[in-house]
């Protein structure tokens, strides 16, 4: 299992295509046979990092069929809608990892039951969650996971935007006692 934080995923999607992009890739540690959680973040400028507005996630599903999930909170119900560069990162990366497109299936599928935000302003913690859930099902079954994320709703991020908060005071915290000494 690889996790391909936003900084990653951005690095790959301004990396002209060619063999320097392949070994950059190979380096990252990106292969068909494990599973890749994508962290993508909207930002169309590649001269000014995290600019972007909005925050998803794109799991690589390398069992039973190659195949890109999409975890979006605010992501449109119609396929047809998703965003372009979502759609043009995965192709990049099914390009590289080899992934067949069959006929009745698209290379990127939203995952029906994704829950979406009630207000703007929360896809960063939702995409925190939908990385708990994901390691969580995985965790249970390598093979054929089944990813639950019912329990995600806007209170339940709400109540872990206070956790993540609290635990990011903390952190500063000793880590400024830490170089006081």
């Amino acid at each position: 299992m690889l996790i391909v934080y936003g900084a990653v995923s951005e690095l790959i999607k301004n990396t002209p295509a060619g063999e320097d992009s392949n070994q950059l890739f190979r380096e990252i540690g990106l292969s068909s046979d494990k599973w890749i959680l994508f962290i993508l973040n909207d930002n169309q400028d590649p001269g000014v990092a995290y600019a972007g507005t909005h925050w998803s996630l794109v799991l690589f599903h390398p069992t039973p069929r190659r195949r890109f999930l999409l975890f979006d909170s605010a992501q449109p119900d119609e396929e047809s809608k998703m965003d372009w560069k979502i759609r043009e990162f995965v192709e990049r990366m099914r390009t590289f990892l080899l992934v067949d497109v069959e006929w009745e299936f698209e290379v990127i599928q939203p995952f029906e039951q994704c829950p979406k935000m009630g207000w703007s302003g929360d896809c960063g913690v939702f995409v925190v969650e939908y990385i708990s859930a994901v390691l969580e099902a995985l965790n249970r079954d390598s093979t054929t996971p089944s990813f639950n994320l019912s329990h995600i709703t806007d209170e339940y991020i709400e109540r872990k935007r206070v956790v993540w908060k609290e635990l990011i005071s903390k952190m500063a915290e000793a880590e400024k006692s830490a170089g006081a000494r």
